[in-house]
């Protein structure tokens, strides 16, 4: 079946296939099945061996092929061991050429490829290629190198992760023919592991961890543990591929080189993202009986997997070539449900709480294009939304929020096709809290399997993802594709105010609202004049029906700034209508009367009504409302910190579950720090750039400690969340991701300052700080 699987999904690229040359002879070794590759491998040695080409062409062909098969690496290092048994000059040659490969890969940072040609050095030694002493020498330079540098912990962390990293494919080699060495070098790692900082562990899980229980391994330790465990079962493994084996008798005679001389600059920055910490979906109990089975969540085998899984999504930058890969890799392996593992490891990226190192369109696209290219990746991925789902109360705030921008995104594409009798339970609860009034207890919403009350968390996941849906399509296609019961989910018509006919009696006349509007349609007519004219209009109750939320204006304030007030609501009103729902419209609009916007917007006050009346008129179409504010801000019609003081306030506390306002808040903060970096020049427009960061951060973060002292019910929540903790989490979205902008900007320190006093703060802000030291110095801030 495996075979037949393979044949299938190969027979659409057969077209594709390059000419017969010595490079492609190569590079379709790295396509062969287990079964396959063996017969083929002494072939193609025979055709190098018997070529013209020198050992270093070779050498640059068999470089781009494990750079860009990594998962197939043992194949290509068992053609080095068969090519350096015949001629023991050539594989000299080509062991140089790597090593150089090596040391270009380490002087710019890239270190998935120093993985990668590390551990595919490290593999030629079981290929008889290599001496023992040589790579174990090697394997201490880079943690002497981690150890001794001073580097970034981010830095010296990845260079002992790809020290262990190699240990299931080479230990037993190392640790027999040099054991005294070895075993210093075991010892090393264990020293640097002791006296590391782990800090930041726990700021990066997926899962909340509950008050006094140990969140999951760190993940460099993690690693350690299962390479101790795996010397102690004599380095018995049964993930990787070891075509060598099939030679061993033309492999043991051949003469063994030494790692030539290499630099070795380990001062390079890597990316800032830390090692991955273990994510883990499925176990055991979710294979299918009688076929393959997961591997034990801490095992050896599980690391292998998502160790060539990371090495593979950084490789394969074409969507179509990546799922290829992932698909062969998924049915070339019939010990374990590889097919499992890629899907978890393809979820612990979208959830991934640090940085992802691509964007997350990227995932989006793999998880669509892995269900086209083969079904089982459907049940995969219905399997693992369906885990996730009924534990989303256990996901931390940013990782609901991304899951729920992910299956927008993947169920768009497939016509909103979720398993909706997998929800069930979901209207189950609803029509009993519907019918009958009836509240379930804390403890129904928080089994595994169990029944959500209205407000749950699954209850808001999913009114989230239809509502961000509207972004990708449209309303009357949403009311389609879900089935009759669930409509009460969906999210309302995106329906504007239409001034003269939803707005109470005499409140058009006194803002003028009609001549306005007149004036910005024709482009005749004096608009400052107009706006001069404007009265402030009777205060007026909200009645039921009435679409625009007239709680914009404050008639407790002055009478002069209440003037204000109602002229910029007036001149945003009138905008709105005439600009309609196009983007075309909305820039040119605003670029006509930008100048009477500028005069009108100039206190955060004007500021906040102009935000106010943007989500009072769209709100029931989310994605103008943050269309219109990012023009805004973009024009400097109003700025972050307004945005930040209108939604980190007490009355917007019911509104703090829409996901869209938080994205408006991070384009406007990343508008923000973006519009800093762009100046370069120390000179005075920088200064109220960064003069402008700072106000709206320490706003939002004296915002936060305001909404967070004050008195919540137990009953209260935000999607889902009880209010503190929802606001806590955003928190620490906000820190994680402007923290180091900050630190660049010399003013960590006087956020340290700010929130020393603040109890429940501080603590978020001392995480954030362990994060940022472990690729960032904060000495001298």
């Amino acid at each position: 079946a495996c075979e037949s699987n393979m044949g299938r999904i190969t027979k659409r690229r057969r077209r594709d296939r390059a000419p017969e040359t010595l490079e492609n002879d190569i590079a379709q070794l790295g396509k062969q099945s287990r079964s396959g590759v063996v017969d083929r491998l002494y072939e193609v040695s025979q055709r190098i061996l018997g070529s013209d080409e020198t050992p270093e062409v070779i050498g640059g062909y068999l470089i781009k092929c494990i750079g860009s098969m990594p998962e197939k690496l043992t194949v290509f290092t068992t053609l080095i061991g068969l090519i350096n048994a015949a001629r023991h000059d050539m594989g000299g040659k080509i062991v140089a050429e790597i090593s150089k490969h090596l040391d270009e890969c380490l002087k710019t940072g890239d270190y998935i490829r120093v993985q990668i040609f590390m551990r595919a050095l490290a593999d030629l030694v079981n290929a008889s290629v290599l001496l023992p002493t040589s790579m174990v020498a090697l394997l201490k330079r880079f943690v002497t190198g981690a150890v001794e540098l001073g580097l970034m912990q981010v830095a010296a962390d990845k260079l002992v992760y790809i020290v262990l990293s190699v240990m299931p494919w080479v230990g037993r080699d190392l640790s027999e023919r040099d054991a005294g060495e070895f075993d210093d070098l075991m010892r090393s790692i264990s020293e640097f592991l002791r006296v590391r900082s782990t800090g930041h562990t726990e700021f990066l899980n997926v899962f909340k961890i509950p008050t006094g229980e140990a969140g999951p391994p760190d993940a460099l330790e993690l690693v350690w543990t299962q390479v101790v465990e795996l010397r102690k079962r004599e380095w018995k493994e049964v993930m990787i591929q070891r075509p060598y084996i099939d030679f061993i008798d033309e492999l043991v005679e051949a003469s063994q080189h030494e790692i030539p001389p290499m630099e070795l600059n380990f001062t390079a920055s890597p990316d800032s993202v830390p090692v991955r910490i273990p994510f883990r979906l499925f176990d055991a109990s979710d294979s299918v009986e009688g076929e393959p089975t997961i591997p034990p969540s801490h095992s050896v085998e599980h690391f292998i997997a998502e160790h060539l899984l990371e090495e593979m999504l950084h490789i394969y930058d074409d969507v179509q070539e990546c799922v290829y890969r992932l698909t062969l890799f998924a049915l070339d392996n019939r010990r374990f449900a590889t097919a499992y593992m890629v899907t978890e490891y393809l979820f612990g990226e979208i959830l991934r709480v640090s940085t992802s190192k691509h964007q997350v369109v990227k995932y989006n696209a793999l998880s669509i294009e892995l269900v086209r290219e083969h079904r089982m990746f459907g049940a995969m991925i219905g399997l693992a939304l369906n885990s996730l789902f009924h534990k989303l109360h256990l996901l931390t705030v940013e990782c609901v929020d991304k899951l729920a921008a992910w299956a927008a995104h993947f169920h768009n594409y497939y016509e909103f096709s979720f398993r909706w009798h997998g929800f069930t339970s979901l209207l189950e609860a609803i029509e009993v809290e519907a019918e009958e009034g009836q509240q379930l207890e804390d403890d129904e919403k928080k089994t595994d399997r169990g029944t959500y009350k209205v407000g749950s968390t699954q209850h808001c996941f999913l009114q989230d993802v239809l509502a961000r849906s509207l972004r990708l399509s449209y309303h009357a296609r949403i009311m389609r594709a879900i089935p009759q019961d669930f409509l009460g989910l969906a999210p309302p018509k995106p329906t504007p105010v239409v001034i003269g006919t939803n707005l109470p009696e005499g409140f058009a006349e006194e803002l003028k609202l009609e001549k306005i509007k007149e004036i910005l349609t024709t482009e005749e007519g004096d608009l400052t004049t107009m706006l001069e004219e404007i009265k402030v209009p009777s205060k007026h109750e909200v009645e039921e029906g009435e679409q625009l939320d007239l709680d914009i204006l404050d008639y407790s304030c002055p009478e002069d700034e209440l003037l204000a007030h109602a002229k910029v609501l007036a001149l945003t009103l009138c905008f709105l209508e005439v600009a309609g729902g196009t983007y075309t419209r909305l820039l040119g609009m605003i670029e006509k009367n930008f100048s009477a916007f500028e005069k009108l917007s100039s206190t955060s006050s004007a500021q906040v009504v102009i935000i106010k009346t943007v989500f009072g008129y769209w709100k029931p179409r989310p994605q103008l409302v943050s269309i219109v504010l990012d023009l805004f801000v973009r024009y400097n019609v109003i700025h972050a910190e307004s945005i930040a003081s209108w939604l980190l306030s007490s009355n917007m506390v019911k509104e703090m579950s829409k996901s869209f306002l938080w994205q408006s808040l991070f384009d406007s903060l990343d508008y923000t720090f973006n519009e800093v970096e762009k100046i370069t020049t120390e000179d005075e427009k920088r200064k109220e750039a960064v003069s402008k960061a700072w106000d709206a951060f320490q706003l939002l973060i004296r915002q936060f400690d305001s909404l967070l002292a004050a008195d919540y019910k137990e009953e209260d929540t935000i999607s889902g969340n009880p209010v503190i903790d929802f606001l806590l989490g955003r928190l620490a979205t906000i820190t994680r991701k402007y923290g180091p902008s900050l630190v660049k900007l010399n003013m960590w320190n006087q956020v340290l300052d700010t929130t020393k006093d603040m109890a429940m703060i501080c603590p978020i802000i001392e995480q954030t700080s362990s994060l940022i030291q472990l690729s960032m110095k904060l000495e001298n801030q």
